[in-house]
């Protein structure tokens, strides 16, 4: 599998070999294309529509693995071989199903030719006879039918192959494609290594002329958050390709850490170690504090109340006969992700539900209008 359809793309020090996961899902793959035995075709009865196939035998011919961007090197090379494999599962599917339209259609073309040969050899004696002549013609004339489905079920059966081969080839470029950049992308020579001190001067040339970029690198450091939806919308523009990533170290708890392969610094990361472009900003901490939003704009937030350090801070909720029985929403003031959020059914209870010290925003249910309508 290591070297069979990479483009000619090579990369120095890049794993070869693909993951256990990956091989079993090759062999899943290729379990769904068993081998035909055309020694045991059975042929159909006549009048047997030929619409179908027991799909037992012949498997479906479905795309199960379709591109998706690649951030690191292993992610590309185990993409392209499991597109390539795909690709030649596909091709014996497809050619299993064709040599059973093929079989099919010849099957039908001989009950064709042996209920044309029982009219033409019929007898005066039997011609006389009504019912003898009508049962042979109903034979072929159902024989007819079935040489016509069968003729326009195998050009179907082709089309069909052809469509699908066609979209697995075209998934193929695509990694293929991603492999090229990838490889041109690592040969830059102008990148230096992300340093704590002073860069390293920029390289130069031959002539002693500073290397120039090619193009402008990401790289998904799988930080979290934001980080690879800003690398999303950087790759929209022309002149973004992505700088593939590698693991940089693990934690006590063995939770990986990842940096753009060898270390360099790209225009924009997640990590912002390794990063030109700075991903938070100084400040930033207000935009997440609850409490501000609140005194930036007071007239465009609901009914919000403030809890610190254990007590209410300026104007109090009204009290439990004054409120309706819509929850109450407690937050932490500067926790996101939904990981301080409580709910209580009266504002009263909101007290027991934070810390002795801390922030805390306060706030009721929003009315539904609309559903409250109906």
């Amino acid at each position: 599998m290591a070297g069979r359809g990479h483009a000619g793309v090579g990369y120095a020090n890049a794993p070869s070999t693909l993951t256990a996961a990956t091989m079993t899902g090759h062999r899943s793959l290729a379990s769904r294309a068993p081998a035909m035995d055309e020694n045991k075709a059975a042929r159909p009865a006549t009048g047997t529509p030929f619409a179908h196939f027991p799909e037992k035998t012949v498997p479906a011919m479905d795309i199960f693995v379709t591109y998706e961007r690649s951030w690191s090197i292993q992610d590309a090379l185990e993409q392209h071989s499991a597109l390539a494999e795909q690709r030649e599962v596909l091709t014996e599917i497809g050619r299993n199903r064709l040599r059973v339209r093929h079989t099919q259609l010849s099957f039908a073309e001989l009950e064709v030719e042996e209920a044309l040969e029982a009219a033409k050899t019929m007898s005066g004696f039997d011609a006389g006879d009504a019912q003898r002549v009508l049962r042979i013609a109903g034979r072929l004339k159902a024989a007819v039918r079935d040489l016509r489905t069968a003729s326009r079920m195998k050009q179907l059966e082709q089309g069909m192959v052809n469509k699908h081969l066609a979209q697995a080839d075209a998934e193929n470029e695509k990694a293929r494609l991603e492999m090229c950049s990838i490889k041109e992308v690592i040969d830059d020579k102008s990148l230096v290594v992300a340093l704590d001190d002073p860069p390293p001067p920029t390289p130069v040339d031959a002539n002693g002329k500073p290397l120039k970029q090619r193009y402008r690198y990401c790289t998904n450091c799988k930080v979290g958050g934001h980080g690879q939806r800003f690398c999303e919308y950087f790759l929209e523009r022309p002149d973004w390709r992505i700088y593939p990533n590698q693991e940089w170290f693990k934690d006590e708890k063995g939770n990986e850490y990842h940096c753009p392969l060898g270390k360099k610094l790209v225009d924009f990361a997640d990590e912002t170690h390794f990063s030109r472009i700075a991903m938070y900003l100084k400040g930033r901490a207000w935009l997440e504090e609850k409490t501000k939003v609140l005194d930036l704009a007071p007239g465009k937030m609901p009914d919000t109340y403030i809890i610190e350090n254990g007590q209410w801070r300026g104007a109090v909720p009204p009290s439990d006969d004054q409120v309706t029985d819509l929850p109450w929403f407690v937050k932490e003031a500067d926790r996101n992700w939904g990981t301080s959020i409580h709910v209580c059914a009266k504002p009263s209870a909101c007290l027991n539900l934070v810390k002795p010290t801390g922030v805390y925003v306060v706030q009721p249910h929003i009315k539904d209008k609309d559903r409250d309508r109906m």
